[in-house]
C-alpha cells in the first residue's frame, strides 16, 4: 500500500503543473455592436441604455454569464470596429476571477488575390489595455465615436 501511496502523490504533483481547461467565450459582441443580440430572442438583452452607460460594465458581465455559463473563466468582447466597451469591460471584470481580454473585430477587404472578399480578423490585446492601444495599432480609423462598426480596412495595399 505504502508504494501506491507514493505513486499518487507523485501523480498528484504532475497534476499541478499540467494545462487545465477553461471555460472560455471567445469573439462575443456587446451592446456597443450594431448587430447586439439581434436573434437572441430576449429583446430587452437590446437596452443599450441599460448595459452601455459608464458604471454598467459588471451588470453586463453578470448578466453574461447568467444566460451563458456561470463558470466562464475568460471573455473576449470584439465588436465590430469598436473597442472601447470592451476595454471597459476588462477594467470591470468581477472579483470571482473573470478574466477579460479586450479586443476588436476588425473587417478587412482583401486583395484581388483572394478576391473581393471581406475578412474579420480578430485582434486582441494583453488584459486592462486602454482603448488608446487599439488606435495605435490601427491609426487610420477615426475615432471610436465616429464609426458606425460597418467601416473596412483596405487590405489591397
Amino acid at each position: 500500500m505504502h508504494v501506491y501511496e507514493q505513486e499518487l502523490q507523485k501523480l498528484m504533483s504532475l497534476r499541478d503543473r499540467m494545462a487545465q481547461f477553461r471555460r472560455v467565450a471567445i469573439h462575443c459582441h456587446t451592446p456597443l455592436s450594431y448587430d447586439w443580440a439581434q436573434d437572441c430572442g430576449d429583446r430587452s438583452l437590446n437596452d443599450r441604455k441599460k448595459y452601455l452607460p459608464p458604471g454598467k460594465e459588471a451588470a453586463f458581465l453578470q448578466e453574461v454569464t447568467a444566460r451563458t455559463d456561470p463558470s466562464l473563466d475568460l471573455i473576449i468582447p470584439t465588436d465590430h470596429m469598436m473597442c472601447d466597451y470592451a476595454a471597459r469591460l476588462a477594467t470591470a471584470a468581477p472579483a470571482r476571477g473573470l478574466v477579460v481580454i479586450p479586443g476588436m473585430e476588425v473587417s478587412l477587404r482583401t486583395s484581388a488575390a483572394m478576391g473581393d472578399v471581406r475578412v474579420h480578423v480578430l485582434v486582441l490585446l494583453p488584459a486592462g489595455s486602454a482603448k488608446e492601444s487599439f488606435s495605435r495599432l490601427l491609426p487610420d480609423l477615426p475615432e471610436e465615436r465616429n464609426r458606425s462598426g460597418k467601416e473596412e480596412l483596405n487590405g489591397r495595399e
